[in-house]
């Protein structure tokens, strides 16, 4: 009916490509739809002070994957769907069933995309947790809100690859090995051996002469002057 905004949809699958449905439940059908929604992004910056820079700044190194998250409600009154009922436990124990269960076929959880009117998000289960609200005489719940939680992960792969496209004066790292020396690491991430006392000291090496095997360095973007 034209206006009338459909119920939202989760639909379960087993492969991160959202071709295969789930096997057992496939989908599951939300009661009521949520007052509202929140779609939340992080992003991740280094605040670690440049070797030669007179200030701290915050350099962008990735976007996290996105988060979904809303409210859904659960109701064995019949006021909603004229199907009263003893308790909501069962509708509860389905709900938590179908996004916890592990897949068969896959031995793994399963992948989720939540469809309602425009709005499609893929990914995973984050938490789940359910708030009981309402309650007969004899203490049995009879409403109740699950609040759920979605990690983003269709996109994720491709979204780590720009991120390393778009940010090339990110800090970076590296796992001594036998032979490794400091000025050769520093002419390998420079272009010149030039920073060895300052990475020196931006690692709180004490000498560098002489690396350890197995040691994690870090080599932070210097000053454009610095390597000019």
């Amino acid at each position: 009916m034209p206006g009338v905004l459909e119920n939202m949809k989760i639909l379960a699958f087993t492969d991160a490509a959202y071709t295969r449905p789930a096997l057992v439940v496939p989908a599951f059908p939300v009661l009521i739809n949520p007052e509202s929604f929140v779609r939340k992004v992080h992003l991740r910056y280094d605040t670690r002070r440049s070797i030669g820079a007179s200030q701290q700044e915050a350099k962008f190194t990735s976007q996290g994957p996105e988060l979904f998250q809303c409210d859904l409600l659960f109701d064995s009154t019949g006021v909603i769907d004229n199907l009263p009922r003893k308790t909501v436990d069962l509708d509860t124990e389905a709900f938590r069933a179908f996004l916890l269960g592990i897949e068969m076929e896959t031995h793994d959880k399963k992948h989720f995309q939540l469809i309602w009117g425009t709005m499609i998000f893929r990914g995973r289960l984050q938490s789940l947790e359910f708030q009981y609200k309402l309650f007969n005489a004899n203490g049995t719940c009879i409403r109740a809100v699950a609040k759920v939680s979605f990690i983003g992960s269709y996109a994720s792969l491709l979204q780590l690859a720009l991120d390393k496209l778009l940010s090339p004066d990110l800090t970076q790292t590296h796992t001594v090995i036998e032979g490794d020396t400091l000025p050769n690491l520093c002419d390998r991430f420079y272009g010149t051996p030039d920073a060895v006392v300052e990475v020196a000291r931006f690692n709180g090496l004490t000498g560098f002469r002489s690396l350890a095997a197995g040691k994690e360095l870090f080599f932070p973007p210097l000053q454009k002057d610095r390597t000019a």
